[in-house]
């Protein structure tokens, strides 16, 4: 069998070039987009954070207090505390730990809320201590507090 010998390649077909750097030049293209609309979305993003909108731009401190507070007023009516009220079957033992937890992070987060998280912490050890006395003398104490906020 005789093949014939390697000729020369074939020159590519008309437009290949065009069409090669057409898809190139899109590429870029969505990339850049891409990355304008990254930084963009991002500039967006820290301009609200920041600029006091809600609760953006509250400190980390004054979000917890907050929270914290939210809790106790949605428990409000469950209030004050009785050894049958702190039952395992209902949440109110489980919000009233975690509102402790959210008044004892705000004192570390800023020592300006050192009573929330003195309070918070007497919240937290009362509760599972069943020890009412202390649990509800640290519900007055972050009440009052929160009326402050």
């Amino acid at each position: 069998m005789n093949t014939p010998p390697p000729g020369p390649a074939a020159p590519p077909k008309a437009g290949t070039h065009r069409t090669r750097a057409l898809v190139v030049i899109s590429l870029a293209a969505a990339l850049v987009a891409g990355l304008v609309g990254v930084a963009i979305g991002g500039l967006g993003g820290f301009a609200l954070s920041s600029s006091g909108i809600g609760e953006a731009g509250s400190s980390r401190a004054e979000q917890s207090a907050a929270e914290g507070c939210a809790t106790l007023a949605r428990v409000d009516d469950e209030l004050p505390l009785t050894d049958e009220s702190l039952d395992l079957s209902e949440p109110l033992v489980f919000e009233l730990m975690g509102a402790g937890g959210l008044f004892m992070a705000t004192g570390r987060a800023d020592d300006s809320f050192v009573e929330f998280a003195d309070a918070g912490q007497d919240l937290i050890s009362g509760t599972n201590t069943l020890d009412m006395e202390t649990a509800n003398e640290s519900i007055e104490i972050l009440t009052q507090e929160c009326a402050t906020l």
